[in-house]
């Protein structure tokens, strides 16, 4: 996760991934993002799938 608007100072995001297992081949990934300023955030999300 990383701010495409940053501003200076204190982090501006804050972020968690939970996952939930479907079966033994199958995963969902939750991720929560919580905006940590006054302000409005735009974020950019990546991920890769290693196994």
């Amino acid at each position: 996760m990383m701010p495409t608007s940053p501003q200076s100072g204190a982090p501006q995001i804050d972020w968690d991934v939970s996952v939930e297992r479907y079966n033994s081949t199958q995963v969902t990934y939750w991720l929560t993002v919580k905006n940590l300023t006054a302000t409005t955030l735009s974020y950019e999300a990546r991920y890769a799938v290693l196994g």
